[in-house]
């Protein structure tokens, strides 16, 4: 299976992939849903057509916190779906993967443009194509959650629990789901933390303060310039997501100064510390969703 610009190859040794169904093999009949799971647990190879270049990747993005992947096999896999089984997720797709196949081929794109800027160490691009993902799922992963529910009544009160008012904006409404999603779980106290270190202690100290002042002082549970360590709780990492687009890629919002190239010594520094944070929250609640369909599909 290949996009426009990208092809995928199988990255699990030839020892483990008897583990995995025909289906979840790599081929040209490989669905765009299995090489989404695939591409963010990291057992996959992405090759850019456009410059002839193979991106080995290494970070299992669906746990959180995210995990490096050593040997990759279909563990990865495995634990995304547990406590259902890779077969459970083949009998899944072939019942609903027909009727969303646009939303798993643009999602793939856009991951597959998100590595590949990556690769490059092209951050700030990298970005775009990320807020775009965030955009996209905002709808998309609710919409998906609740047509798995079993019945009707299950499946419309589910979906206008996501609604606070008629103003209720795409990331409103996905900072909502993401709410009743991890009710009583814990993760949404859970703290995404930021590093900005670095060598040239100017450059440390400048994007530290930029992205400091992205939110309230008094929403940062950990904010130490000396160190420059910021850590945020994930019930407000999508609002920060969002006001990192805004305040960045807007020239005014709301009369407030936003950040300009010159306010960045290093702009894809910059990025490079907080593009996977916002992935791997992303990644979390796609298993999460995946998960939660699984339960309530009628297999």
């Amino acid at each position: 299976m290949s996009l426009h610009l990208f092809d995928f190859k199988e990255a699990i040794g030839q020892n483990y992939r008897s583990a995995l169904p025909t289906e979840f093999k790599i081929s040209a009949s490989t669905t765009y849903d299995i090489l989404v799971m695939r591409i963010l647990t990291s057992n996959i190879d992405v090759h850019c057509k456009k410059n002839n270049k193979t991106i080995k990747l290494s970070e299992n993005f669906t746990p959180f916190p995210l995990h490096l992947v050593g040997r990759k096999s279909s563990k990865q896999l495995k634990t995304l779906l547990h406590p259902f089984s890779l077969n459970d997720y083949v009998k899944f797709s072939k019942k609903y993967y027909g009727r969303n196949i646009i939303f798993y081929h643009n999602l793939l794109q856009e991951l597959a443009f998100y590595f590949h800027y990556t690769n490059e160490k092209n951050h700030q691009a990298a970005f775009v194509n990320l807020y775009r993902i965030l955009e996209y799922v905002s709808y998309s992963f609710p919409l998906i959650h609740s047509s798995h529910f079993g019945n009707y009544i299950g499946s419309f009160e589910a979906f206008r629990a996501y609604f606070t008012d008629v103003k209720t904006s795409e990331i409103g409404f996905f900072e909502k789901f993401t709410e009743n999603l991890f009710r009583g779980t814990g993760y949404l106290s859970y703290t995404t933390d930021f590093d900005f270190s670095h060598a040239d202690i100017a450059v440390a100290n400048n994007c530290y303060d930029a992205f400091h002042k992205l939110a309230k002082s008094s929403d940062w549970i950990t904010a130490n310039r000396a160190t420059h360590a910021l850590s945020i709780e994930n019930k407000r990492l999508i609002r920060l997501f969002k006001d990192t687009r805004n305040r960045y890629f807007h020239f005014a919002v709301g009369g407030q100064r936003n950040i300009q190239n010159t306010d960045l010594k290093d702009p894809d520094f910059f990025f490079e510390k907080i593009n996977s944070k916002y992935l791997n929250w992303i990644g979390f609640i796609y298993g999460t969703v995946i998960r939660e369909s699984l339960d309530n599909a009628l297999l």
